[in-house]
């Protein structure tokens, strides 16, 4: 069991990876083709449209796998049927809503951002607000039924065709409608996208429909089920509503603060945008992974739940927890230690503060991440209203830590007030979690050994530093970077094999060759 969340986990982070991955290298050739105006009326029509999609589908996709797992545990199949046919007709009438109401808000919108050019990249992003949440209830279909490669799949073919179709668009059109309707062509990217993975996912359903059976219709209870999923849906839309205002309070306050106290106006917008747009990003590829953890730990969790089996549930919560925190503590450690090389790397003599930021805002990922997981272990013990609880915590603490920080500290202090506020999230709800089932955090085996394997290999991340001390420019810092990542990644595997703090699944999975460190024990 712990093998196969494992395994899921894997899919979802490697998933999100290479779509996080692919974004990012989509506007390097998307500023070469429009240019700095085409990329504006890009960046204008995506702020509307990502929160008209977050409206529509927080909440309800994971309430479907959530609830498909729970109703499969008990063998349920006509209510997991009915659950993931409610989901999906709520889904189809949120999304054409949203799009409706997209179309209508483009102009008022671009008036109010002072993009009037914008216009038709953001009605271009209307088929794809109707498409994407009806694509999200079939991904918590197979999620519910702990089949994380589908959805895998439909992600990186919904960001290939996405990024394709864009590219390819705006090339097309730049030369022979203008700007405008090439930025258009890249918004309207996302709409082909979501064909693509829609034909995917539903290519699967039935294929999966087959060896299932025909879907079992039971309507009976179906105001009850709808009933069931929006009130576990709405405390989940909460918490990623509560989210994206954590992440507003440095927009709010980072750039007024430093002002106060006595930056000048180009120092303070430089650090507010190496705070926000250079090291976040970088530190949000730590909690990528984590997140992949989080969404095959909901239904693995709902389905143990369901039948009561505490030993199922504890050995999820313990695996979910060790893996988390075995990679997000040595990925900040690496982030920590590398911040130099790494933002020269990407960003040139510009990223000099967001090292600085990076040093200290490396380490929120490791708070960040188990504040996913464990919410996603509190909503899939049918608890949602928890984490939300805990989240509200956590962006006071956020607030008031800028307010008190960011004038003493300047950046430090708002990097310092985001790893507070994670750490309240992470330590409440752990607090949460052990009042309920009595889990044991496990301190030795998922804190102090791969501290003390980060410890050691910063040390060696540090002796590659030196020895690469003469390379310099963006190159040389890439090659340090590379090679930090190289090194101190191969010796925290070794020390993690030999010191066995990594989960018994996956030690057994790297363990296959006789000879390697531990292998006898481990037999």
């Amino acid at each position: 069991m712990a093998s196969s969340l494992l395994r899921g986990a894997a899919i979802l982070a490697i998933a999100n990876l290479v779509t996080r991955l692919i974004g990012v290298f989509f506007r390097i050739p998307l500023q070469n083709i429009v240019g700095a105006e085409g990329l504006a009326y890009y960046q204008t029509a995506y702020p509307l449209y990502t929160l008209l999609l977050g409206l529509s589908t927080a909440g309800i996709p994971l309430a479907v796998a959530h609830f498909v797992a729970e109703c499969e545990a008990r063998h349920d199949s006509q209510s997991a049927d009915a659950v993931f046919l409610i989901g999906l007709y709520v889904m189809a009438a949120l999304g054409i809503f949203f799009s409706v109401l997209l179309y209508v808000l483009a102009p008022l919108y671009v008036r109010a951002s002072d993009m009037d050019g914008a216009l038709r990249a953001v009605r271009a992003l209307t088929p794809a607000l109707a498409l994407v949440p009806m694509m999200a209830a079939f991904r918590g279909y197979f999620e519910g039924h702990q089949e994380m490669g589908t959805p895998a799949i439909s992600q990186i073919a919904e960001q290939l065709v996405r990024v394709a179709i864009g590219l390819a668009g705006a090339a097309v059109l730049l030369h022979v409608a203008g700007v405008a309707r090439a930025s258009a062509a890249a918004t309207f990217g996302a709409g082909a996208g979501a064909v693509a993975s829609l034909g995917w996912l539903l290519y699967a359903f039935l294929r999966d429909r087959q060896q299932r059976g025909p879907l079992l219709l039971r309507w009976e209870g179906g105001v009850a089920w709808a009933k069931r999923l929006l009130f576990y849906a709405i405390p989940i839309s909460l918490a990623s509503l509560i989210e994206s205002l954590m992440n507003n309070v440095d927009t709010l306050t980072v750039k007024r603060l430093l002002e106060l106290r006595g930056s000048s106006d180009a120092l303070a917008t430089a650090s507010f945008a190496a705070l926000t747009g250079e090291a976040w990003p970088l530190v949000s590829v730590v909690i990528t992974l984590a997140s992949g953890m989080a969404v095959a730990l909901l239904p693995a969790v709902s389905a143990a739940h369901a039948v009561d089996d505490k030993e199922a549930l504890g050995m999820q919560l313990q695996t979910a927890t060790q893996v988390t925190l075995a990679i997000s503590i040595p990925a900040a450690c690496g982030l920590a230690v590398l911040a130099g090389p790494l933002s020269t790397a990407f960003y040139g003599v510009d990223g000099l503060l967001a090292a600085k930021a990076l040093r200290l805002l490396a380490f929120a990922g490791i708070l960040a991440g188990l504040e996913v997981t464990t919410s996603a272990a509190l909503q899939g013990m049918n608890l949602p209203r928890l984490p939300v609880r805990n989240l509200a915590v956590a962006f006071g603490v956020k607030a008031i830590g800028n307010l008190l920080l960011l004038p003493t500290l300047g950046l430090s202090g708002a990097a310092l007030a985001t790893l507070f506020a994670y750490g309240a999230g992470a330590v409440l709800n752990l607090r949460s979690l052990r009042q309920r089932t009595g889990f044991p955090f496990p301190l030795r085996q998922g804190v102090l050994l791969p501290v003390a394997a980060s410890l050691v290999m910063v040390a060696a991340v540090g002796g590659v530093l030196y020895a690469t001390m003469p390379l310099s420019g963006r190159f040389g810092a890439l090659i340090k970077g590379l090679l930090g990542v190289l090194v101190g990644g191969a010796l925290y595997l070794v020390l993690g094999l030999w010191w066995r703090f990594l989960p018994e699944p996956l030690r057994r999975r790297l363990l296959r060759r006789r000879g390697a460190p531990g292998s006898a024990q481990s037999s």
